[in-house]
C-alpha cells in the first residue's frame, strides 16, 4: 500500500504507518522506537505524544481531539496505563467518547495491575459529579483517601474493576455518612460477602477467600475487620484446606466479628457442641489444635430442613484429618438411618484429592482416580466394586484407552485410542476380534478370531458399532449375517434410497438398511444395538422425525417375524411407545380417529388424512404396517411373558382393523392377568363400537375384579355406549377409591349430566399434584365452558376458576397453564384470572409465580379427542 500525499504539518522525517493510518516521527533505537514520539491522521492533525522505551509505552502520553484540544492524558508503565484522564468535547471527534451526561467533561481514573481502581467524573471547573452528572457529595472523614463513588452515587468504595464488569480482590463499601457496611472478595471464579447491612446477604467469609488466593494485604485487613472471630473462621478454614490459617484463628484474642452475631437455634438432634458457621451455611463438629492444626473427626451438616418429627434432612459429611489435612471424607443422606452414601474422597499427605467417588444408587459408582504421573482414571462400576468401564486420561486430560466390562466385571473390550486400534476379548480374556476404531466407534475392516475357525474378515463400516460389553457377541452374529442372503421381506428396504432423510441426532440415514438387518437377526444384543442407534433419531419428546417415516413400517415387519422373548421384550414397547406417545390413549385415539379418515390403503393416502387432521403424516405408513401385521400382534397377546402380551394387547389398540378388535374382546372373555384384561379393556375404546365391543364390555363390568370394572365403565364412556347408568356406578365406585381418570372420564357424559359430577371432579382439582393437573383442570374447564367464555360466569365456572386458583400445581409451569385455559377462550395468567372473578377483564401481565417453562409432557389424564362434539 503506497504511502497518501504527507500534509505540510507533517515533519519530512515522519514515516507512514499503515497498520494505523498514521503518520509518525521520533528517534528508533536498533529498529525500536526509544523517546518521543509524536503522531499525525492522514489530514495533517496532531493525534498524539507518547514516550517509548525499547518500542513499549513508558511515561507521558496525550493524545489530542482534531481540534488540538486534548483528548487523553495518562502516564504509562511497562505498556500499562497507571492514571489516566479523559477529556470530553461537544465537537466532531475521532478519539474515544462514552456515553455521559453533558455535565461531565472530564474522567479521571487510576490503575493497578492493568485493573481500574479509582475513577472520578468531573464537570466543567474540575467539581466532583456523580455518574449521572448530578453534584457528587463530600467523602466523610472516615473514609479513607482512594475511595469512589459507585455508579448509582449510593456508596463509597474500594476495589479493583474494568470495563467488562468483572471486580478483583478486596472492596470495601461505607454509606455515604461513612459508616463500612458490606466487604466483598472477588476471585475469578466466585465472590464472598461480608454485610452489615439489612440490604445485603452474606455469603461465605471473605477471610477464607482472600487466604486461598494466597492474598496476604487482603488477609491482614480482613483480619482487623473482624472476620477472624465470624463463629466457626477456624473450622471454616480447615474444611478449606488452610490449616496455618485456621491454627490462628483459633488462638486470636477475643474480638468482636465484623457482622453482629445472630442466634441460630440448634436443632435437637445435632450434638451440643454442633456451631453454625455462617460462612459455609453448616452446623460442624470438629477441633483445631493450636499446634497441629484440624485433628480427629469431624462432622458436618447441611440442613435442608428439620421435620415434625425433629428428625434431620439434607446430607452430612464426616471428615477425616490428619496432620492438619483432612484425608478421607464421606457425604450421606439424611437421615442417617438410609445409609445412602453419596460422595467419598480419599486425599494425599499434601491434601491433594487423588480419588473421588459419586455412588449412584442403589446400583452402582462413578469414580476418578488420580495418579502421581498426572494421568487419571474414570470407572464406573457397580457394588461393591464389579467394573463396568474404565477411560485412562494423559495429564492433558485425552483419552489413552477405553475398557469395558460385562455384567460379571470381565475385560470384554479395549480401545487404545492414540493407536487408533481396539480388541475384543471372550469369557476367558482371549482377544477374539480386533480392529481399527474412531473414537470408540468400530471402523474398517476387523478381523475375527473365532474358536476352532481360520481368521475371519469382516466390514463393520456404517454398522454404527461402538466398543461396548457385548460387541463380541453381535460381531460374529454380523459375521453371519453379512455371508446369508437377505430375508425376502427385507429385501425391498436395501433397494430403497435411504439418503437425506432428516433425524433428530444426525444418523446417517445411509446406515439404516445395515441396521434394520441387524435387528433382525432376532437376537437380545443385535435387537438393541439397532434400537439404541434408531431409537432418539426416530422419536422424541413425543414426536416423529422424518426418518421415522420409512423406517417404522420395516421395524413392524421385522417384529412379526420374531420369536425371541427378550428381542420381543425390548421390541414391542418401543413400537407401542411411539404410537401413543407415551403410552397415552387420547394421543392414541386422535391418531386413529385421523387414520379412519383415509380413502385407500395406500401409504399416500394415509399420510394425506394425517396431514389433513394436522397429525405427524409421518405416522401413516406406520398405521397401514400395524394393520398388515395384525396376526402377528393377535398371536403375541396371549405370549407367557406379560411385559410381551401387554404390548401385544396395546397394539392390538392401535391396529385399525376388525381382526384387532375381535382379538381384544376375546382377551376379555379368556383366562389372563389382571393387568392383562385392564389393558384389553382399556385400548377397546380405541375401536369403534360394535355389538361384539359392547357385549365384551357389558361382561367386564361384572368383573370381580375392581380396576378390570374400572377400565370397562371408562372404555363404555369414551365410546359412548348407552345404558351407561352401570358404568357410571362403577366410574363412582372409582372416585371414592381417588381414581383421578375416572372422574376426569365422567366428563364425557352429555352436558345435562356431566355437571352433576363437577363437585367430584373440583375435589381431584383442588389436590392434584404436577402430574395430574393440567387433565383434570381441562375436564373441569370443558365441563364449566361448554361453550367458552361468556360475558359473566356462571356459578359452576366461578368454582373451577377459583380451585384453579387455589392449586399452586397449576402455575407451576406457565406454558402448560396458559394452553389449557386458552383452549376454551379464558385469560392465560394467575393474575388475569383472578381480576376475572372480581368482575374485571384484564388483570394484568405478571403471575406472581411459576416457571416459564415449555409444555413438558405432564399432561395428566385426557379425554379430549373421545368427546362427540370434538371433530376429527
Amino acid at each position: 500500500m503506497s504511502a497518501p500525499a504527507r500534509p505540510s504539518s507533517v515533519p519530512p522525517t515522519a514515516e507512514y504507518l499503515p497498520e494505523t493510518n498514521q503518520w509518525g516521527d521520533g528517534p528508533r533505537f536498533e529498529g525500536k522506537r526509544h523517546g518521543r514520539w509524536r503522531f499525525w491522521r492522514k489530514d495533517g492533525s496532531l493525534q498524539e505524544e507518547s514516550d517509548y522505551q525499547q518500542d513499549v509505552e513508558q511515561g507521558r502520553s496525550v493524545r489530542y481531539h482534531p481540534d488540538g484540544s486534548r483528548s487523553v492524558e495518562q502516564r504509562v508503565e511497562g505498556g500499562r496505563a497507571v492514571e489516566l484522564t479523559l477529556y470530553l468535547t461537544d465537537k466532531p471527534t475521532d478519539e474515544p467518547q462514552p456515553a455521559l451526561p453533558p455535565a461531565i467533561r472530564k474522567v479521571h481514573v487510576l490503575f493497578e495491575d492493568g485493573w481500574q481502581k479509582f475513577i472520578q467524573f468531573l464537570g466543567e471547573a474540575d467539581q466532583p459529579l456523580t455518574a449521572a452528572g448530578a453534584p457528587a457529595p463530600a467523602r466523610p472523614a472516615g473514609v479513607p483517601e482512594g475511595t469512589y463513588l459507585t455508579d448509582a452515587a449510593d456508596a463509597w468504595k474500594t476495589g479493583l474493576f474494568d470495563n467488562r464488569g468483572y471486580f478483583k480482590g478486596l472492596h470495601r463499601f461505607w454509606t455515604l455518612s461513612g459508616e463500612l457496611m458490606v466487604v466483598r472478595y472477588h476471585s475469578e471464579k466466585r465472590g464472598t460477602v461480608g454485610s452489615r447491612s439489612p440490604y445485603v446477604k452474606p455469603n461465605g467469609n471473605p477471610l477464607v477467600h482472600a487466604a486461598a488466593e494466597g492474598d496476604t494485604p487482603a488477609l491482614e485487613e480482613l483480619l482487623a475487620l473482624g472476620f477472624g472471630h465470624e463463629p466457626g473462621a477456624a473450622l471454616h478454614a480447615g474444611l478449606e484446606g488452610l490449616p496455618e490459617l485456621a491454627k490462628r484463628l483459633v488462638t486470636l484474642p477475643a474480638g468482636l466479628p465484623f457482622r453482629p452475631l445472630e442466634e441460630k437455634a440448634r436443632p435437637k438432634a445435632l450434638p451440643s457442641e454442633a456451631v453454625w458457621v455462617p460462612g459455609m451455611e453448616r452446623w460442624i463438629v470438629g477441633r483445631v489444635d493450636p499446634e497441629h492444626g484440624p485433628v480427629g473427626t469431624w462432622k458436618v451438616w447441611k440442613l435442608y430442613r428439620v421435620d415434625e418429627s425433629g428428625e434431620l434432612r439434607g446430607r452430612v459429611q464426616e471428615v477425616e484429618f490428619q496432620g492438619g489435612l483432612r484425608r478421607y471424607q464421606c457425604e450421606s443422606v439424611l437421615p442417617e438411618q438410609l445409609g445412602r452414601k453419596e460422595e467419598e474422597d480419599w486425599f494425599d499427605e499434601t491434601g491433594r484429592c487423588v480419588r473421588s467417588r459419586a455412588y449412584d444408587q442403589p446400583e452402582g459408582f462413578s469414580e476418578l482416580v488420580r495418579l502421581p504421573s498426572g494421568e487419571s482414571i474414570r470407572r464406573w462400576a457397580k457394588l461393591p466394586d464389579l467394573p463396568l468401564r474404565e477411560e485412562r486420561l494423559d495429564a492433558r486430560e485425552e483419552r489413552v484407552s477405553v475398557r469395558s466390562f460385562d455384567g460379571e466385571g470381565r475385560l470384554r473390550t479395549e480401545v487404545l485410542s492414540a493407536e487408533g486400534r481396539g480388541r475384543v476379548f471372550d469369557v476367558h480374556g482371549a482377544v477374539v476380534a480386533e480392529g481399527s476404531v474412531e473414537g470408540e466407534q468400530l471402523t474398517g475392516r476387523w478381523t475375527l478370531h473365532l474358536a476352532g475357525a481360520e481368521r475371519q474378515e469382516l466390514d463393520v463400516d456404517g454398522l454404527a458399532l461402538s466398543a461396548t460389553a457385548d460387541v463380541g457377541t453381535l460381531l460374529p452374529l454380523i459375521l453371519q449375517m453379512q455371508r446369508s442372503p437377505v430375508p425376502p421381506f427385507l429385501r425391498q428396504a436395501l433397494d430403497m434410497e435411504w439418503g437425506g432423510l432428516e433425524s433428530y441426532f444426525n444418523l446417517d440415514s445411509k446406515q439404516v438398511p445395515s441396521l434394520l438387518r441387524i435387528i433382525a437377526l432376532d437376537h437380545p444384543a443385535a435387537v438393541e444395538h439397532g434400537l439404541d442407534a434408531l431409537r432418539e433419531n426416530l422419536y422424541h419428546q413425543g414426536t416423529v422425525s422424518e426418518l421415522a417415516g420409512p423406517v417404522l413400517p420395516w421395524l413392524c415387519a421385522i417384529t412379526a417375524t420374531f420369536e425371541n422373548e427378550a428381542a420381543l421384550e425390548r421390541m414391542l414397547p418401543f413400537l407401542v411407545d411411539v404410537g401413543t406417545r407415551g403410552y397415552k390413549l387420547d394421543a392414541a385415539n386422535r391418531l386413529k380417529k385421523a387414520f379412519r379418515q383415509r380413502k385407500g390403503d395406500q401409504p399416500s393416502q394415509a399420510t394425506e388424512a394425517l396431514e389433513k387432521a394436522g397429525r405427524a403424516p409421518v405416522y401413516g405408513p406406520f398405521l397401514l404396517a400395524l394393520v398388515d401385521s395384525v396376526e402377528a400382534w393377535v398371536r403375541l397377546s396371549g405370549h407367557a411373558n406379560p411385559e410381551v402380551s401387554k404390548a401385544a394387547t396395546w397394539l392390538l389398540g392401535l391396529t385399525d382393523h376388525p381382526r384387532a378388535a375381535s382379538a381384544l374382546c376375546m382377551l376379555l372373555e379368556g383366562p389372563a392377568s389382571s393387568a392383562l384384561h385392564q389393558t384389553a379393556a382399556r385400548v377397546l375404546s380405541l375401536h369403534p363400537a360394535t355389538d361384539a365391543t359392547r357385549a365384551a364390555l357389558e361382561r367386564t363390568l361384572g368383573s370381580e375384579d375392581a380396576h378390570v370394572r374400572g377400565e370397562a365403565a371408562m372404555s363404555w364412556l369414551r365410546l359412548h355406549l348407552p345404558d351407561r347408568d352401570r358404568a357410571v356406578a362403577v366410574l363412582l365406585e372409582q372416585v371414592q377409591a381417588q381414581s383421578t381418570e375416572a372422574v376426569v372420564v365422567l366428563t364425557l357424559l352429555p352436558a345435562t349430566e356431566r355437571m352433576r359430577y363437577l363437585g367430584s371432579l373440583l375435589q381431584v382439582l383442588s389436590r392434584a399434584d404436577l402430574s395430574s393437573v393440567y387433565g383434570v383442570a381441562r375436564a373441569a374447564l370443558a365441563t364449566a365452558f361448554p361453550k367458552g367464555v361468556g360475558e359473566a360466569l356462571s356459578e359452576p365456572q366461578r368454582e373451577v376458576l377459583q380451585t384453579l386458583v387455589g392449586n399452586t400445581a397449576f402455575w407451576r409451569l406457565d406454558v402448560n397453564a396458559a394452553e389449557v385455559l386458552s383452549e376454551v377462550g379464558l385469560p392465560t395468567r394467575l393474575t388475569q384470572v383472578e381480576a376475572l372473578l372480581r368482575g374485571v377483564r384484564d388483570g394484568g401481565e405478571g403471575n406472581g409465580s411459576g416457571y416459564h417453562s415449555a409444555a413438558s409432557g405432564l399432561d395428566g389424564p385426557s379425554v379430549a379427542s373421545f368427546r362427540e362434539e370434538e371433530g376429527t
